[in-house]
C-alpha cells in the first residue's frame, strides 16, 4: 500500500486496441507497482495516429489514477518521443488540444524511456483485449 510520502511514476502505452498505464509508487530506492489500468479505443479514437495515441494514454491514466496524483508532482514515463513535442506545441487538433489542456492540472515531469515498462504493458493490453474478445463470443 502507497504512503502519502511516496513519490509515484506513471508508465503509459498505446497499442492499435486500447490505452493503459501503470502508477508506481518510489519509496527509496525500490519502485512497486500499485495500480493498473487499460481500455479500448472507442469510435474515431481507432483512426488516431500513434502520437496521438500515446498522448491519450498519458491522460486517461493520468485522470484514471488522479486520486493518487492531484496536488503532488509525480514523473510519468512514455516510449514515444514525438508526444512531448506535441503537448508543448500551441497548434494542436481540437482534440489533442483538450488533452494537453487537461494534463495541465497536474503537475508531472515527462521523461522519454524506450525500454521502461512498455513490454509489460503491451503484455497487459493483449491480455484486456483477449479477455474482451473471449466474452464477445
Amino acid at each position: 500500500m502507497p504512503s502519502p510520502t511516496d513519490k509515484f511514476v506513471v508508465y503509459t502505452d498505446a497499442s492499435g486496441v486500447g490505452v493503459g498505464g501503470c502508477l508506481h509508487a518510489v519509496r527509496g530506492s525500490e519502485e512497486f507497482p500499485v495500480a493498473f489500468f487499460s481500455r479500448q479505443l472507442r469510435g474515431t479514437e481507432k483512426n488516431y495516429s500513434i502520437t496521438e495515441l500515446e498522448s491519450l494514454a498519458l491522460v486517461s491514466s493520468v485522470c484514471h489514477f488522479e486520486h493518487y496524483l492531484y496536488g503532488q508532482s509525480f514523473v510519468a514515463c512514455m516510449d514515444h518521443k514525438p508526444c512531448f513535442a506535441l503537448i508543448s506545441a500551441g497548434h494542436l487538433k481540437k482534440h489533442l488540444r483538450r488533452l494537453a489542456l487537461k494534463l495541465q492540472e497536474y503537475d508531472v515531469e515527462l521523461r522519454y524511456d524506450q525500454d521502461l515498462a512498455t513490454p509489460m504493458l503491451t503484455k497487459r493490453l493483449a491480455w484486456v483485449h483477449q479477455i474482451r474478445l473471449v466474452r464477445q463470443i
